[in-house]
């Protein structure tokens, strides 16, 4: 009980900061497009998480499962660092004319 409370309140405060975050970025006339893009992207990381996690639980136990969770995360804040240091990812401004759905920049100068 505790746990699904702890889960509910790390959702609760993580996906509408990530959101306030992204959606802005895209400008006015993406707005929509950002948002349904983020909430697909956080419903389908949910899903193949727990698929593979299980998948993970069934053939090694469940104690393998955190040891893994925690290796897929710091390899996603790795590949994110990665990014954000050869300049590829950029927080735009709505008024800049740049072609960027969420965080990812895809102009030449990016």
């Amino acid at each position: 009980m505790l746990a699904g409370a702890a889960y509910g309140l790390g959702m609760g405060a993580v996906q509408p900061t990530l959101n306030s975050l992204a959606v802005p970025a895209a400008g006015r006339e993406r707005r929509g497009r950002a948002n349904s893009t983020f909430f697909m992207a956080m419903d389908l990381s949910q899903a193949v998480g727990a698929l593979a996690l299980g998948a993970v639980a069934g053939q090694a136990g469940t104690g393998s499962v955190f040891p893994v969770a925690a290796a897929l995360t710091g390899t996603s804040l790795a590949v994110y660092l990665a990014f954000l240091a050869r300049g590829r990812l950029a927080w735009r401004h709505p008024a800049d004319q740049h072609h960027c759905l969420t965080i990812f920049c895809t102009a030449p100068e990016c």
